[in-house]
């Protein structure tokens, strides 16, 4: 008694039904797929907030869980090459490229593939998928993972192990250091830099250009101090940082290398910002 249940109707829309009236409002899930314009309905949670039109006795509308899955339009050429690289391996997962190829096919929540195989032990290929989240990195289920590999196996060569995993994120801290008497930056400013260090450092949109942060790379002091020179000096006009006079002094990246944990994992290791921190330099 008291509960709610959804029943669609025949000529169209879903009736609200209960075992016992009740006075007031209600909250009601209306789970339901949406077909948008392609990677811009990618929105976070919270986005979608307005209704299309006025529904009788919906007060508002709430998005709490980001929506994903939109691709934009393929252009001919990529449609093409793929296609031809498909005749060429029998639809097999062969090389690396087979694999950055074949993964978004199975699933297009993943933003981005890195397969390497393992060094000490060449049947074993080790494929990263990364899923595109916001404002951080998304995560995949582990039997979502594990239906990839069943799939990439049954493409890859006999012999050949497959094992899909996500990348590995290494927590550090960047400390950023003014010179003696010399204020650290406003709030405001503090708060952009760190959102440039964030977006520097994501596994699918970070790095200078944009395909996500670098493979085979990481996070150094210098790397840290160029980003935030760059933002400093207006090449990021964007985040309102152009034409500041507060410049840092010396900075340092702490925390532990990918070297410091065990050499056989993932092939992406990606940094990732715990905390961004002022010091002055007479500390």
């Amino acid at each position: 008694a008291g509960r709610f249940r959804l029943r669609r109707l025949l000529r169209g829309g879903t009736a609200i039904e209960s075992a016992a009236l009740r006075p007031g409002p209600a909250t009601v899930r209306l789970p339901s797929l949406s077909v948008t314009l392609g990677e811009r309905g990618n929105v976070p949670a919270g986005s979608v907030t307005i209704l299309e039109g006025p529904v009788t006795g919906v007060a508002r509308a709430l998005q709490p869980l980001a929506a994903s899955g939109g691709l934009d339009p393929e252009a001919p050429e990529n449609v093409r090459r793929r296609v031809l690289a498909s005749w060429r391996t029998g639809g097999r997962a062969v090389t690396a490229a087979d694999f950055r190829r074949l993964v978004p096919a199975l699933d297009p929540e993943v933003a981005r593939v890195e397969a390497a195989a393992d060094p000490r032990a060449p049947w074993l290929v080790t494929v990263c998928v990364v899923a595109d989240g916001q404002p951080g990195p998304g995560r995949l289920a582990p039997a979502r993972l594990r239906w990839i590999e069943e799939r990439l196996q049954e493409k890859a060569p006999l012999g050949t192990v497959v094992e899909v995993v996500e990348p590995r994120y290494v927590p550090v801290e960047v400390i950023v250091r003014c010179d003696e008497g010399v204020p650290p930056p406003p709030e405001g400013q503090r708060r952009r830099l760190e959102e440039e260090l964030r977006g520097y450092l994501h596994p699918v949109r970070g790095g200078r250009d944009g395909a996500g942060f670098p493979h085979g790379t990481w996070l150094t002091s210098d790397e840290a101090a160029a980003i935030m020179a760059r933002a400093l000096a207006g090449e990021r006009p964007a985040a309102g940082l152009g034409g500041s006079s507060w410049r840092p002094s010396r900075i340092e990246v702490r925390g532990p290398t990918p070297d410091a944990e065990a050499p056989r994992g993932s092939p992406l290791v990606i940094p990732l910002l715990e905390r961004l921190s002022f010091e002055d330099l007479g500390r």
